[in-house]
């Protein structure tokens, strides 16, 4: 009887739950738009956009997205924190990320701001894994 309770109970939160998951649809190409900055990297990013990539949630922080090329970063200058929607590019995994929340200080060599979500960021805030967005420049 008490496996048969775990069972319902396991069940109805699924039942609660559900929508709150589907937020971001399986097989639904996304978009978000992104200023770009005037930096050498950013403008690569510019370059290869629009470009479709996936996106998996690293612990409600950010979105990360791997480039399917990598961008140059020498002469970058490595990022000492970032604001919700900020776009990095994360050299070391060849990997877009977009921040989800505020970080005003933090040291990491190889992440290189690039721009800005502009629309698009509820999209992705409801991503968890292998989410498709069209990654597009903002107009």
């Amino acid at each position: 009887m008490p496996l048969r309770i775990l069972a319902s109970l396991v069940a109805a939160v699924l039942l609660v739950s559900a929508p709150a998951c589907s937020h971001f649809q399986r097989g639904t190409i996304h978009e978000a738009e992104i200023q770009v900055d005037d930096s050498a990297t950013a403008i690569q990013l510019e370059r290869s956009l629009p470009v479709a990539v996936s996106f998996d949630d690293r612990m409600g922080a950010a979105q990360v997205a791997r480039l399917p090329t990598a961008l140059d970063v020498e002469n970058a200058e490595s990022t000492r924190g970032y604001r919700a929607g900020d776009v990095a590019y994360w050299a070391p995994e060849g990997s877009i990320v977009v921040f989800l929340s505020d970080s005003p200080d933090v040291s990491s060599e190889g992440l290189v701001l690039v721009g800005h979500v502009s629309t698009g960021m509820d999209d992705l805030a409801g991503c968890s894994r292998n989410c498709a967005v069209r990654l597009i420049e903002a107009s």
